[in-house]
């Protein structure tokens, strides 16, 4: 029997990416939902991406790039 234990995610933020990568990401920064509604980051994935999924995850998210976190 295999175990397995899931959540729900939020992606909050992006690592440029670079050689084959760069017009998409590198990966991608995940946080999850806490007690009082706010984030908590709960880590990161940056790979099992197609490049089509690559490409449809930043069109879906694009927007102005940021150097700096949302305040």
């Amino acid at each position: 029997m295999v175990s397995r234990l899931t959540t729900e995610a939020v992606i909050v933020g992006a690592a440029p990416g670079n050689g084959a990568n760069a017009t998409t990401f590198g990966g991608l920064v995940l946080a999850g939902h806490v007690p009082g509604g706010r984030l908590r980051c709960i880590g990161g994935v940056g790979t099992g991406f197609t490049a089509a999924s690559r490409r449809s995850i930043r069109a879906a998210g694009q927007g102005p790039p940021r150097n700096q976190p949302a305040r």
